[in-house]
């Protein structure tokens, strides 16, 4: 028999021989094929940056039955790409989600001590009783967050935005919010013992039963208008 194939096969996608070519009436000739080429996991610089389209967070519970491992930041990235925000009770200290959109998700008590969140998009995350102790925020985004309960101790959130968050019952101990914006937030029962509040803004902010000595050091508070209590702390009302 006298064939001609060209070529007889060829690799595909994944490694796979895939049939194709034609058949004439010429001696037959056949190719050998090339490896395939090994593959290369992309790099969290390429993912971080990539363009996310967030679903809604309210139909995600689903995502929290998933068996896939979740031990990385490209663990995390991976999931978030293909829809999934609920990532409760994990454990990712040290994790790197540096300019990262994590918009709508979920780390209801999770462990991420350590953890940079620089210049993330947090908007609407759910981060309630979670432990960031150490972690780092500067410039983030953390618009109209659930932080309540959450553990901050030592946290950066050096020039972040919590307009709108909630930061109910919080512990800030230790952590700098310096040119942090916090208008329009609620810090009820928050402990900022030892933080840094120099430059911090405080327009409209909820301070319930907050302890002010801590707001009454800084020099150099921004504040636009009157929190709903009114309460009065060095000449000017917070």
């Amino acid at each position: 028999m006298r064939l001609d194939c060209s070529p007889p096969y060829a690799w595909g996608r994944q490694g796979w021989p895939e049939v194709g070519g034609r058949c004439g009436s010429s001696q037959m000739r056949q190719t050998r094929p090339q490896s395939p080429q090994p593959s290369v996991s992309p790099s969290i610089e390429s993912l971080e940056r990539v363009a996310f389209t967030p679903r809604d967070f309210g139909g995600d519970m689903a995502g929290a039955s998933r068996s896939s491992h979740i031990g990385s930041t490209l663990d995390v990235i991976r999931e978030y790409r293909r829809g999934r925000r609920n990532f409760r009770n994990t454990q990712l200290d040290n994790v790197d989600f540096s300019g990262v959109n994590l918009e709508g998700v979920t780390f209801y008590g999770a462990s991420l001590r350590g953890a940079n969140f620089e210049g993330a998009n947090l908007l609407h995350a759910q981060l309630k009783g979670a432990d960031l102790t150490n972690a780092r925020f500067t410039h983030a985004r953390l618009v109209v967050t659930d932080l309540i309960g959450a553990t901050f101790r030592g946290v950066d959130f050096e020039g972040a935005d919590f307009t709108g968050a909630h930061l109910d019952e919080a512990d800030c101990t230790g952590a700098s919010f310096k040119r942090a914006r916090l208008n329009n937030s609620d810090v009820r029962g928050a402990i900022f013992r030892h933080a840094d509040l120099e430059e911090v803004s405080l327009s409209s902010v909820n301070l319930g039963a907050t302890d002010l000595s801590e707001f009454c050091e800084a020099k150099t508070i921004r504040q636009e208008g009157p929190s709903p209590d009114r309460r009065t702390c060095s000449g000017y009302v917070v």
